[in-house]
């Protein structure tokens, strides 16, 4: 069992609600997760109602399930999406509700699921709930990504081990990338991103036309920079002027290429 694990846990869940949403007083919390971390889900429900949430909607997402649905449910399933769905994606789009996404996902779960299934699946969700997937990607509300391992994703990165030995490994290293230590990771992270605003800057002002790729086992590739480019990285603002973390952890500088200007090959 890791040293401190359950203050290391609280200090995480807190990042990700005060930090990684920026949950502001009054506002609704969406939270995403596996049934498997309830403990989590109710860590940052309590969390995100301490930080002034009007009120945190819960939905759970079971791989196992939906391995089953995938394997056995009607064709016409996969090409249909409840209205009911559409209904609460485009409320919690209005009211502007911050999203929290728990991943903590097994890397095996679809192994031997028809890929057409999930292609259809993904493709009629996208596109019911435009409204929901569109926000998102603009930053019109805050949104966060975090990961909790799981035991089949724990075992499948730290093969040979226990499974509570992986857990505990894998725990560690999220612990040790998200700058969760003995000090504020609140300030931790306020560091981290304004060394990453700092980078982007000093990106931006080379003004590069291209990029030039190599490495020693024959990738050789050069991509353009589209007009008007800017690197970013670190945290997100929206229209309102809220900042938030996309994803946690991120040490992702990051600009646009141009689709036009691409050359040579990858390995």
């Amino acid at each position: 069992m890791i040293k401190n694990f359950d203050e290391y846990l609280k200090k995480y869940v807190r990042l990700c609600i005060r930090k990684g949403l920026n949950v502001q007083k009054g506002q609704t919390v969406f939270i995403s997760a596996q049934p498997e971390q309830f403990n989590i889900v109710r860590l940052a429900t309590e969390e995100a109602y301490a930080a002034g949430a009007r009120e945190v909607i819960t939905d759970w997402n079971d791989e196992v399930i939906n391995r089953l649905t995938y394997l056995n449910a009607d064709e016409a399933v996969f090409d249909e999406y409840p209205d009911y769905l559409k209904v609460r994606g485009d409320y919690l789009t209005d009211i502007g509700a911050a999203r929290l996404y728990i991943l903590s996902e097994n890397p095996e779960a679809l192994a031997g699921v028809d890929p057409n299934r999930v292609m259809r699946k993904t493709k009629i969700r996208r596109r019911t709930l435009k409204h929901f997937y569109e926000a998102t990607m603009s930053n019109l509300v805050q949104w966060c990504i975090a990961s909790v391992p799981s035991n089949a994703w724990a075992t499948k990165v730290f093969a040979g081990k226990e499974q509570s030995d992986a857990v505990d490994a894998l725990w560690e290293k999220i612990f040790r990338a998200c700058r969760i230590d003995e000090n504020d990771p609140l300030e931790n992270w306020d560091k981290h991103i304004a060394l990453m605003k700092k980078r982007a800057s000093i990106m931006n002002s080379y003004n590069f036309k291209t990029l030039h790729y190599k490495n020693s086992i024959g990738t050789d590739f050069t991509v353009g920079l589209a007009k008007n480019y800017i690197f970013e990285g670190g945290s997100e603002d929206t229209p309102a002027g809220v900042t938030f973390l996309a994803n946690i952890p991120t040490e992702e500088i990051y600009t646009a290429p141009d689709r036009l200007v691409a050359e040579g090959k990858v390995v």
